[in-house]
């Protein structure tokens, strides 16, 4: 098996191990994993049996255990260590009987997170350093420390129904402790729990969930140098969340307004909400202050681009963007009916004679070449034009290089004032997205590309920065010049 196929393997299972749990609760349950799970007809009190099928993926069902469940024994370090590692090493077990894995799956799961005291003896470990053989990996202790505090805390999270030998316990403590001492904790190991933290950020099972959105945005604040690794976590939370408190959103845009993927989760979330003119209000007030940062500008507009009314997402970009978040042309066309939305305000706006930046920014997230030529053939200005063929010479799947090197040729015989010719760093970029083509040096194509770059280096009317660009793709393809 290779990487991600053992990766996806250890997720199954442990996603069976939290469905078997789930399913002595009787409530609480996520759909998605109630159905991973079948229950046994025999009744009684139960515990989990890993089971498999030729015609299923691995599943858990629940069968009869011993009548009395074993006395609650802290192991000492040195064994709970060894626990960790063989659950951190579990991977080596993917490749073997799929009945005696999920055996396996079960058996080191269980000895690290139950009784909750041993999870949290775990986290304690790998924050004092004492799971730590290499800083820049993560060893095979703390990746177990890992796996059981997300399966540990869905397990337990789902609690145990009555008669139930679970001595489930609350995990939130350690869930806090571990979020806690991750900045004690390797670059590598906090990988690790982006990881994990994203693979369990659905509704089949959420490690992270609303009630620690609060108590991450206030780690951030206090750790700042990793603040990225909590923003990141924040994301996992609010991406796809059904519903976020309100006043929790307003909290995070009222006090963190320095963080622009906060800013951007909050009003993200907030539209889907359907809270689109207080989402909107909010997005005017940042825009329109004159102190704010560009990145925090730019993540308000990202916001508005993917997440508000396609009208209303429009509307503000044209309003505030300043021709340079060419980005958000791709957020608007890639959304659901954005690409029809896009060239219909694009017309609009052709009709009407104005805003000609933003048509620009428009046409930059178009994907369709024939629209993309007839664009450069006909718009009144220069830089749409320009815009219009270094987007479609970019485009992976472009056939028609001829016909944008005749636009380019015949532009480059005009001269320099003539209102339907091009800006000629827009045709330096445009002709050496056709150059990168891997195309043959043989090949009539390649060749009137090299000469068009050569014209424009002797006309000398490229900008420094331009004329840096076209020197080194010549010297990148081996053309003396």
């Amino acid at each position: 098996m290779n990487e991600r196929k053992l990766w996806m393997v250890w997720i199954g299972l442990a996603l069976a191990v939290a469905a078997a749990f789930g399913l002595w609760t009787g409530s609480d349950v996520e759909p998605g994993i109630v159905a991973a799970a079948q229950e046994h007809p025999d009744s009684g009190s139960q515990a989990p049996v890993l089971l498999s099928s030729e015609e299923a993926e691995p599943h858990l069902r629940v069968v009869d255990s011993a009548p009395d469940a074993p006395p609650e024994v802290m192991p000492d370090d040195d064994e709970l260590i060894a626990a960790l590692r063989a659950l951190g090493s579990l991977d080596e077990y993917t490749s073997g009987d799929v009945p005696a894995i999920e055996a396996r799956v079960n058996e080191l799961t269980m000895a690290v997170i139950t009784p909750i005291g041993r999870l949290q003896r775990a986290i304690e470990l790998l924050t004092n350093g004492r799971l730590t053989e290499d800083p820049t990996l993560a060893s095979a202790p703390e990746r177990g420390a890992l796996r059981g505090l997300v399966f540990g805390s869905l397990i337990h999270r789902h609690g145990q129904r009555p008669g139930s030998k679970l001595r489930a316990g609350n995990p939130e403590p350690v869930v806090a402790l571990a979020l806690e001492g991750a900045p004690t904790w390797t670059e590598a190991v906090r990988g690790r729990l982006l990881h994990l933290a994203e693979a369990f950020s659905t509704e089949k099972g959420r490690f992270l969930t609303e009630r620690h959105i609060r108590h991450v945005v206030e780690l951030r604040a206090l750790h700042p140098d990793i603040g990225p690794f909590y923003s990141t976590l924040l994301g996992y939370i609010l991406k796809d969340m059904p519903k976020v408190d309100q006043h929790l959103l307003l909290d995070i845009l009222q006090g963190d307004q320095e963080d622009p993927i906060l800013v951007r989760l909050a009003l993200e979330q907030l539209f889907g909400q359907g809270k689109d003119q207080l989402a909107m209000g909010l997005a005017r007030a940042f825009l329109t202050g004159q102190d704010t940062p560009l990145p925090l500008r730019s993540a308000v507009l990202r916001a508005v681009a993917s997440a508000a009314p396609m009208d209303m997402a429009l509307d503000c970009s044209q309003e505030f963007s300043k021709g340079g978040e060419l980005g958000l042309a791709l957020t608007l066309s890639y959304r659901a009916g954005g690409h029809e939305a896009v060239l219909e305000r694009y017309s609009a706006l052709v009709v009407a004679g104005s805003e000609p930046e933003f048509r620009r920014l428009l046409i930059s997230g178009v994907s369709d070449s024939s629209v993309l030529l007839g664009v450069a053939e006909t718009d009144p200005e220069p830089k749409v034009r320009g815009q219009a063929l270094i987007t479609a010479s970019g485009l992976r799947e472009f056939n028609s290089q001829g016909e944008c090197l005749d636009l380019l040729e015949s532009s480059l015989g005009l001269p320099p004032d003539d209102p339907t010719g091009l800006p000629p760093h827009y045709t330096a970029m445009a002709v050496t997205n056709i150059t990168r083509r891997n195309m043959a040096s043989s090949d009539p194509l390649f060749k009137r590309s090299i000469r068009l770059l050569e014209d424009l280096l002797e006309r000398g009317t490229l900008d420094e920065r331009a004329k840096s660009r076209v020197h080194a793709e010549l010297d990148r393809l081996g053309i003396s010049h």
